[in-house]
């Protein structure tokens, strides 16, 4: 019987990673002896993650913006030459119609669901091979099954990273490259609510129980993390195409 890999001196990136989820998952890989690289915005969040994971290597990058990711995967090749892993977390998520929608607030989730993923893997894979193996995890949303109002955009942005990833599966395997999808439900300590217009996030909860969307007992970023983590230990024979994680 194969037996769970170790995690040990691995190298992985994390995008999103200076809160919520992604900071859970930088901070369980470096439990498990990885090597942990956070791309995430400037913030002080950024700043106190780089403080708090020994040899972390934070590094600010907005996933939606093409210069920043070259600029960070060039960062991780400098200071590892390879990566074997990296988890896609990063996510904008805001609540609109979309005859309202905004430039901003299109282009913020299309670009950063979808555009930076693609970005993202794209300069991950040299690194990957460099390593002889990898994976991808990309995180995903159940409201790519659940229709949420006003979110059409954030599940639409979710759904495009999901095909992606289904179709990476058979081009990356002759580079012993394995790529799954975590779709997850909602999760306490969330930061994509955080930034939302007052009186739109108001509409959307009115608009939520319209719709008959009910609330949940969220999930613990936590426990996302120790399912990622199970996911990464897997015996090199197994690939989980997608893991459906909904709050209970």
């Amino acid at each position: 019987m194969a037996e769970f890999e170790s995690l040990k001196d691995r190298v992985f990136a994390v995008t999103g990673g200076s809160r919520g989820m992604g900071l859970r998952y930088a901070r369980a890989l470096h439990r498990e002896g990885a090597k942990v690289c956070v791309l995430a915005r400037p913030s002080e969040a950024l700043d106190a993650v780089a403080a708090e994971i020994p040899d972390c290597l934070a590094i600010p990058c907005d996933v939606g913006v093409l210069d920043d990711v070259k600029r960070a995967f060039a960062a991780i090749k400098v200071r590892h030459g390879r990566l074997h892993g990296l988890i896609n977390n990063a996510a904008s998520c805001l609540p609109h119609t979309i005859p309202e929608a905004t430039d901003h607030e299109l282009n913020s989730q299309i670009f950063t669901n979808f555009i930076g993923p693609i970005w993202t893997v794209r300069e991950a894979v040299p690194l990957m091979r460099a390593a002889g193996r990898g994976d991808i995890i990309n995180v995903s949303s159940e409201s790519t099954r659940i229709p949420f109002p006003m979110l059409v955009i954030y599940a639409a942005s979710k759904a495009g990273l999901e095909s992606f990833t289904q179709g990476l599966r058979d081009e990356l395997k002759p580079d012993n490259i394995r790529v799954t999808t975590l779709r997850v439900g909602q999760v306490s300590d969330s930061s994509l609510g955080t930034h939302w217009d007052p009186e739109k996030a108001v509409r959307f909860m009115a608009k939520s129980d319209q719709a008959g969307v009910k609330d949940a007992k969220p999930m613990t970023p936590e426990t996302t993390a120790n399912m990622v983590i199970q996911m990464l230990r897997l015996p090199a024979e197994a690939n989980i195409d997608l893991v459906e994680m909904r709050a209970f």
